[in-house]
C-alpha cells in the first residue's frame, strides 16, 4: 500500500512539474515594434504621410525626407521602404511616379511583415492600394492658400479646461498634456498653420490632426471626436478644427502635443498661462 503510494505521489509530482513549466504568464502589454529590423526603416502604410512617419519616431520630417532624398511636396507611396534611422546622412533627392515605389535604403532586411499595421486595419502592405500620398494632398482635394508662421509663434490653448495629465518626455503616452472637456467641445487650432496629417492611422492617438506652424515646429491633437478640417487646409490660431472625443476608455479629453524639429516638448512653457 505504501509503494502504490509512492507512485501515485510521483506521478502527480510529475505531472505538476511538466504543467509549470509549459505555463506562460500573459504579457499586460506588448508594445509596436518601431523598426522593421535592426537597420531602422520603415514600411509606410496606407494614408500616411512623411509628417506622420515622422511623428511615429520622434523625428524632424526634413531630416527623414533628406535621409531618403525626397524634395517637396515628399510624396510617399504605400509600401515604400524609408530610411528612418536617426543617423542616417542626406541623399540625392527625388519624387517616386505614381504608383512606383522607392525603396531606400537599398538594402532590405527579411523581417519586413514585423511592421505594424494601422489601428483597425488587417490587410497586409502588399493587398493596400499604391497610390502615392502626398503632402499637400492631392490636387482633386480643394485647400485654402498654405499658412504657415514666418516669425514667432503666437500660441494659444486649444481647448479650456483641467489639466489631467501632465508632459513626461521618458513616457510613451505622455509626450503632451491632456486637457478634460466633455464629447463634441470645440478643439482649437493653437497657432497659424497648415494641416499636414488628418486621420486615425498612428496608434495610440484615436483621431488625430496634425498641424506645421513652421519647419521647425508641429501640433498635434489626438482623441477627437470629429475632424473639421482636411489635409492641405490653411488654419488660423483659435480656429475650430475638431470636436472633443474620448480616449475610448472613460475619459473624454483632448491630447495636445507640440514638436520641435521632431522632438516633443512640454506645451505649457509655450502656451499662455492658465487653462
Amino acid at each position: 500500500m505504501m509503494r502504490i503510494a509512492h507512485t501515485i505521489l510521483l506521478g502527480l509530482v510529475c505531472i505538476l512539474t511538466a504543467c509549470s513549466s509549459a505555463y506562460q504568464s500573459p504579457v499586460a502589454e506588448i508594445d509596436e515594434p518601431r523598426f522593421l529590423d535592426s537597420d531602422r526603416i520603415h514600411r509606410v502604410n496606407a494614408g500616411e504621410t512623411l509628417y506622420a512617419v515622422a511623428w511615429i519616431y520622434d523625428l524632424d520630417f526634413m531630416h527623414i525626407a533628406r535621409a531618403n532624398g525626397l524634395s517637396s511636396p515628399y510624396t510617399i507611396i504605400p509600401g515604400q521602404i524609408l530610411n528612418v534611422d536617426p543617423r542616417a546622412r542626406p541623399l540625392v533627392a527625388t519624387t517616386p511616379a505614381p504608383g512606383q515605389a522607392v525603396a531606400t535604403p537599398s538594402r532590405q532586411s527579411p523581417g519586413l511583415t514585423r511592421q505594424p499595421l494601422p489601428q483597425g486595419s488587417s490587410a497586409s502592405p502588399a493587398s493596400r492600394s499604391s497610390q502615392p500620398v502626398a503632402t499637400p494632398p492631392p490636387a482633386s482635394v480643394q485647400v485654402s492658400p498654405v499658412r504657415v508662421q514666418q516669425g514667432p509663434i503666437n500660441w494659444d490653448w486649444p481647448h479650456r479646461g483641467t489639466i489631467v495629465g501632465r508632459f513626461d518626455a521618458a513616457g510613451v503616452e505622455s509626450k503632451g498634456i491632456d486637457i478634460a472637456g466633455r464629447k463634441g467641445d470645440a478643439v482649437l487650432a493653437a497657432a497659424d498653420g497648415e494641416v499636414v496629417y488628418a486621420g486615425s492611422g498612428l496608434l495610440r492617438y484615436g483621431e488625430l490632426l496634425i498641424i506645421k506652424h513652421n519647419d521647425m515646429f508641429l501640433s498635434a491633437y489626438a482623441h477627437n471626436d470629429a475632424l473639421l478640417v482636411r489635409e492641405g487646409e490653411s488654419v488660423t490660431r483659435g480656429q475650430k478644427i475638431a470636436e472633443l472625443g474620448s480616449t475610448g476608455v472613460d475619459k473624454d479629453m483632448l491630447h495636445f502635443e507640440i514638436r520641435q524639429e521632431g522632438q516633443p516638448v512640454d506645451p505649457l512653457t509655450y502656451l499662455p498661462p492658465g487653462s
